[in-house]
């Protein structure tokens, strides 16, 4: 299923019955399964030449034609003529004549008796809708009868210009060829039934668990599958018979597809976004050059067509070095994630091993082996992938149930810090109104018993109690709801501290937003507010400069006070402070503090604008 051996294998020739070396006629017999034809001669021309030219040159000029012995011919840009004579006294009966090779752009077969030349069947071809074939079937064949073939020449005309041309012919016994046509269509059964199961888990995960490697999987599994049938020649069969000239368009596209599905679901699998950066790059650069072959291709079909020797040796190029890239990658990352790696390695090698059998087979350096090795191997990675992805996920959810369960924890104790913090504060407030306001009001009630009451004192003690009730209670209270936004609350509360202190207190603003969320604005607030409170109650400052900003989205709030400041990493955190941090995350934020003993305090509060807005949407609905 990696596109590039895929590929390699389109260049070597065939994919199903691989070319033998041609044989003495003497072994030439119909014991059962298929044979290789006896003798083969080969010559080439224009297209413009006749059959009549042609034959002609074969009987006047054999030295033009040479035997051939292999079956591979590589590029040819000519027409290419293959004479078989067929004198074998076995011969009896009926049989077929087969060239395995689907991919041919122009193919027809003559007959050459001593007086005549006659046409066998239809002109056909990948230029050609496929009914033009006389007999249905992915590959070419022909019906014989043996009477009638006798004692003469078969001539085969194969137009194949500007690609690979591998041309092996097989004379087939009618019952084993249905017989081997019957275990192939087996095997491409089982083979498609399993990919297919494999892209309907894809898509079913996928939409269940809304994970990008599923959906990357289901295309890479699609684009294997239409790669096999292509190559196969299944899919001119079954998906487009009528558009004859459309197969030669799509197979270099297929290619390319294919590598960019591997590519992705590649990227994906082993991480290389965050682990390889310079392979990912490598690998992001290859897939543009194959995007941008393949947007022009509906366009310049004909350019590419007139120059397929220069393109479908760079498409094949380019598969070779993406696969190559991604295997690297495989062992690079092997020491951060060994078992991907291993998963991925192991489903590669599958392929290479078969790749490599079925050129070997396609040479004629093996036997052939009865079967189709290719879609063995594909089933094979398919599985592994399979079995890999699941395994993925599974780890993917235990590190999701992991960091589930710190946050519950995490929440657990911000909960009880919230808790211990509420509890603290109301003791704070009771012992405020014990020692603080209820002295007082005894100290009023005791003015009030004088025989000669002082009332400009009790009138100034009144006064002063019933400021620091109204202070205590705006500090309990939620924040006023203002509708001009948080900068006006900040600035009346500053301002009602300043009258009530004496600390000047600035706030300034610089392209701050004048509506956030009401959740983040009511915890920025109550920040601020405590922040006022420790440098009224503790800084010993005279002066606060409270800034709001919005920086490089980020929204930015610092208070800065001249006090006599502290040394950070010598004081404990107090209740005050760990609200204010815990009313930042809440936020979506964080908060930062520094501090200096003489240096005055400086505290920073920064919200991701994105997170307000978030927020603000789910404060609004509507």
């Amino acid at each position: 299923m990696k596109t590039s051996w895929f590929s390699l294998l389109a260049l070597a020739g065939s994919f199903h019955l691989a070319a033998q070396p041609v044989r003495d006629s003497t072994s030439l017999t119909f014991l059962g399964g298929h044979r290789p034809v006896p003798y083969a001669y080969m010559a080439t021309g224009s297209p413009e030449e006749s059959v009549a030219q042609v034959v002609a040159a074969w009987q006047s000029s054999p030295e033009r034609f040479t035997r051939i012995s292999h079956f591979n011919i590589g590029y040819l840009d000519a027409i290419a003529w293959l004479a078989l004579p067929l004198k074998n006294e076995y011969l009896t009966g009926n049989f077929l004549l087969e060239v395995p090779n689907p991919h041919l752009d122009d193919i027809a077969l003559y007959l050459l008796e001593p007086d005549t030349i006659r046409q066998i069947g239809n002109r056909t071809g990948d230029n050609h809708p496929f009914a033009s074939r006389g007999f249905i079937h992915r590959n070419f064949v022909w019906p014989l009868r043996c009477e009638e073939v006798r004692g003469a020449t078969l001539l085969l005309r194969i137009d194949k210009r500007n690609s690979s041309l591998n041309i092996p012919v097989h004379l087939w016994n009618p019952e084993h060829f249905q017989q081997q046509n019957a275990r192939t269509t087996l095997l491409y059964g089982v083979a498609f039934g399993m990919m297919l199961l494999a892209a309907i888990y894809s898509l079913l995960a996928g939409l269940f668990l809304r994970s990008a490697i599923y959906f990357a999987y289901l295309f890479f599994v699609l684009m294997a599958i239409l790669f096999l049938a292509t190559g196969e020649g299944l899919s001119f069969q079954f998906l487009y018979p009528g558009q004859g000239g459309l197969n030669s368009l799509l197979r270099p596209s297929i290619t390319g597809v294919s590598t960019l599905a591997l590519a992705n679901f590649s990227v994906l699998f082993l991480n290389l976004k965050t682990r390889q950066h310079p392979i990912y790059r490598m690998v992001m650069m290859a897939m543009a050059v194959f995007l941008i072959i393949l947007i022009g291709t509906p366009f310049l079909h004909r350019f590419y067509s007139a120059h397929s020797a220069f393109f479908v040796p760079l498409i094949l190029t380019l598969a070779v070095a993406v696969n190559a890239v991604l295997v690297f990658a495989a062992i690079r990352t092997y020491r951060n994630q060994k078992q991907i790696s291993v998963f991925y390695l192991c489903a590669y090698s599958t392929m290479v091993i078969t790749s490599a059998v079925t050129i070997m087979e396609d040479y004629g350096w093996i036997d052939p082996l009865p079967f189709n090795l290719m879609f063995i191997g594909a089933v094979v990675e398919v599985i592994v992938f399979s079995v890999a992805l699941t395994f993925l996920m599974r780890g993917v959810y235990q590190e999701r149930n992991e960091l589930a369960l710190r946050i519950a924890r995490h929440q657990r104790e911000l909960i009880q810090s919230y808790v211990d913090g509420s509890e603290r504060e109301r003791q704070r407030v009771s012992r405020e109104l014990h020692d603080d306001i209820g002295s007082r009001m005894s100290h009023v009630k005791r003015l009030l018993q004088a025989a000669v009451p002082d009332r400009e004192a009790l009138q100034a003690q009144l006064e002063k109690l019933v400021g620091d009730v109204r202070t205590m209670a705006h500090r309990l209270a939620a924040p006023p709801l203002l509708g001009d936004g948080l900068v006006p609350r900040l600035q009346a509360l500053a301002a009602e501290t300043q009258a009530a202190t004496g600390t000047l207190l600035y706030v300034q603003s610089f392209d701050f937003p004048k509506q956030l969320s009401p959740t983040v604005e009511a915890e920025v607030y109550r920040i601020v507010q405590e922040a006022i409170e420790n440098i009224v109650k503790h800084a010993q400052a005279t002066e606060a400069y409270i800034q709001l900003f919005l920086h490089e989205q980020d929204l930015t709030v610092t208070i800065e006070d001249n006090g006599k400041g502290f040394l950070a990493n010598t004081v404990r955190e107090g209740i005050g402070l760990t609200n204010m941090r815990m009313r930042a995350e809440s936020a979506g934020g964080r908060l930062e503090l520094s501090s200096g003993m003489g240096q005055g305090t400086t505290l920073i509060v920064v919200i991701p604008y994105r997170a307000a807005s978030r927020a603000q949407a789910s404060d609004h609905p509507g």
